[in-house]
């Protein structure tokens, strides 16, 4: 069985990175000029997932929930949903990052739309598999508070 600390500390972290990394992506996303509307679509995805994080550091920092965040039913789940997420994130900011990339300035500027049919069912794909995975989150977070 794991021990509570080192479970609170991992599932911190996890947390903690998820939640800089979501940020960051949706900036990016929602920094993008004429950016085509599945990446809006992908931000609010990524607006939401943050603000879950945001409640279940609440929960982790709380005495009396932080139990239930830390129970190993919970947590291995919790475990692999956190990094399965940031495996999707991380992936959405490497392509957001290639396609918006200005030669000039280095700095994310105008889509570039001449790619885009290329890769679009890829961010489609990552668009549901992160929902599936953002409604797990959502799940383990309800659980908590029974």
């Amino acid at each position: 069985m794991a021990e509570p600390l080192g479970l609170a500390t991992a599932i911190g972290s996890l947390i903690s990175y998820a939640y800089k990394i979501s940020k960051t992506t949706y900036e990016a996303i929602d920094g993008i000029r004429k950016a085509p509307k599945h990446l809006s679509f992908i931000s609010d995805d990524l607006k939401v997932f943050y603000s879950n994080l945001g409640t279940l550091y609440g929960y982790l920092s709380e005495d009396d929930t932080a139990t239930g965040v830390l129970h190993p039913a919970v947590s291995l789940e919790l475990k692999d949903v956190l990094r399965n997420c940031i495996a999707i994130v991380e992936e959405l900011k490497a392509f957001i990052n290639e396609y918006t990339k200005d030669e000039a300035t280095g700095s994310a500027a105008k889509w570039h739309y001449a790619q885009w049919p290329w890769k679009e069912k890829e961010v489609t794909r990552l668009r549901e598999h992160f929902s599936t995975n953002k409604m797990t989150l959502s799940c383990v977070i309800s659980s908590i508070n029974l």
